[in-house]
């Protein structure tokens, strides 16, 4: 029988604790592993702008842009 199963329905706490720990350790031992990788992004900006929101996903909000006065 599988561990989580097994788990789920014994009674005794502790053989339910080392029943997920072993599901966990074969899960984090025999998981595929799946490398994620990110891109470095750069803007150029004059100095006269003070703000310049970017989300994390590259979106823009230039409603929110502030330009400095006498720039």
């Amino acid at each position: 029988m599988s561990r989580c199963p097994r788990a789920r329905t014994e009674r005794d706490a502790v053989e339910r604790l080392r029943l997920y720990w072993q599901a966990e350790t074969i899960l984090a031992t025999e998981a595929p592993v799946l490398p994620l990788t990110y891109h470095r992004w750069s803007a150029l900006v004059k100095p006269v702008v003070t703000r310049f929101p970017i989300s994390p996903m590259r979106r823009w909000f230039l409603k929110d842009v502030v330009v400095a006065q006498g720039g």
